[in-house]
């Protein structure tokens, strides 16, 4: 058991580091990326970065400026320093910025199936109005793309949503909207529809990412 703990080990983190080097654009491995990454993580997590906005924002770097990933911070220096350290490591990079980025944009969703989306449209149904859950439905059939006339559907969550998570009143069943499911999302709303009101929670929902012994959360 032992054995195949470690080769599972072994494997997950080969994977992760993959992972988040294909999220960070860098096609070339360089054995510092590890510390890149846990230190990325560290920084989200510690000043409450959005995590799919930061790495959207990231995937438009050089088409977009700087300004879209700093704006996402309270304090725009740690985003400097950074991005300064970013940037330092793309040197080492031999693709040119479109090509990385395009590529980076489709690891990247621009949209994700937040709580506090779920939350709005499970309301309206549980009104009658179905409208707005497949206008959501529709927005998240394709993720990765830009979508200007949807762009609200990627905004942050309110003050209101920032801990939301969404649960079924009539029994443990926990909601935690990480990713474009829209199956999840329809028989999310048809049940509560059909049995109750939802309840939500303050309790905070976060990524964590384990790597070698290395732990790091942030905020998604």
């Amino acid at each position: 058991m032992r054995r195949g703990l470690r080769r599972y080990e072994v494997a997950y983190n080969e994977r992760f580091l993959q992972n988040m080097r294909d999220k960070l654009g860098l096609a070339i491995e360089d054995e510092a990326d590890l510390s890149l990454i846990m230190d990325t993580f560290s920084m989200m997590h510690e000043h409450h970065v959005d995590y799919t906005a930061f790495f959207r924002a990231l995937s438009n770097l050089h088409s977009h400026g700087h300004g879209p990933v700093r704006d996402l911070f309270v304090d725009r220096s740690v985003a400097d320093q950074w991005l300064e350290r970013y940037e330092e490591r793309l040197l080492n990079e031999t693709r040119a910025h479109d090509e990385r980025e395009y590529a980076m944009r489709r690891v990247n969703p621009k949209y994700v199936l937040r709580n506090y989306l779920a939350q709005q449209v499970i309301q309206e149904a549980q009104n009658g109005d179905y409208e707005p859950m497949k206008a959501l439905l529709k927005v998240l059939e394709r993720p990765y793309d830009e979508q200007p006339e949807n762009d609200a559907y990627a905004a942050l969550p309110p003050d209101w949503g920032k801990h939301l998570n969404i649960s079924h009143s009539s029994g443990p069943f926990l909601f935690s909207a990480t990713s474009g499911d829209q199956t999840a999302l329809a028989a999310m709303i048809f049940s509560c529809h059909s049995a109750g009101p939802v309840w939500c929670t303050d309790e905070p929902r976060e990524s964590t990412a384990t790597v070698t012994g290395m732990s790091s959360t942030s905020n998604s």
